[in-house]
């Protein structure tokens, strides 16, 4: 399957996913493809409130106040291998902290966007081989994420 069918199925698979919206585009480069996919609205809260995030997180060179910005930011995006781990309150993911449940929810969207994704790569020997690059974002550049209460 190439990029473009793969991304179909996803789309097809993402629909299922009740309340939610979702733009989901390919792009081809020299090095390979991609595929970008947008969670544009949810129906759950995903970002969390600034009084649900711990005084000590691992987040080593960030102050309240920037955490705070980045929080307030309208679209992020994410580091699809964070949402492989279990979830944890004190960590972020590249840059905002997520509920639980919309770690949960994440990390089922990455499982059905990874259903059809190789990888040969080896990044001891800076050697790459995939059939895609995911990327994984809430909102875009030019339009908002909305976020479910």
């Amino acid at each position: 399957m190439n990029t473009k069918e793969i991304a179909k199925k996803i789309r097809t698979e993402l629909k299922k996913m009740t309340g939610y919206k979702f733009s989901i585009t390919t792009e081809y480069f020299s090095g390979g493809s991609a595929i970008n996919v947008n969670v544009m609205k949810s129906p759950i809260r995903i970002i969390r409130n600034m009084s649900e995030i711990p005084e000590v997180t691992n987040t080593i060179n960030y102050n309240r106040d920037q955490i705070a910005y980045m929080q307030s930011k309208t679209d992020h995006q994410l580091n699809e291998y964070q949402l492989q781990d279990e979830y944890n309150p004190k960590s972020w993911n590249n840059g905002i902290f997520i509920t639980e449940e919309g770690h949960n929810a994440l990390q089922k969207i990455v499982t059905i966007c990874k259903e059809d994704h190789w990888s040969k790569s080896d990044s001891q020997i800076d050697y790459f081989n995939t059939n895609f690059y995911l990327h994984l974002n809430l909102g875009k550049w030019n339009k908002d994420f909305i976020d479910g209460e």
